[in-house]
């Protein structure tokens, strides 16, 4: 299996960029420049807001907004875990 790196999408170089891709802004991609997958959209009542911060644990992804809302993302899939509120 190749390497992949996962980081924040901060700068999206498709001509069809939307919204919804600098929301959606972390991504996974192998060493030969595949995109295995974006993280998912989440489902909440608020704005949302893309995200700034990011640490990869052993366990998943912990990325975090503006505003200190925090989700849990799977390394292998992009699914969001779980969601909580950083104080």
């Amino acid at each position: 299996m190749d390497s992949i790196a996962i980081k924040p999408w901060t700068d999206n170089p498709v001509n069809n960029w939307t919204f919804e891709c600098s929301i959606n802004n972390i991504y996974a991609v192998s060493n030969k420049a595949d995109v295995l997958w974006r993280v998912k959209s989440l489902v909440v009542d608020y704005p949302r807001l893309p995200y700034e911060q990011m640490v990869i644990h052993e366990d998943g992804i912990r990325a975090t907004d503006f505003y200190g809302r925090r989700v849990f993302i799977s390394k292998n899939t992009g699914q969001i875990l779980k969601k909580d509120i950083v104080k």
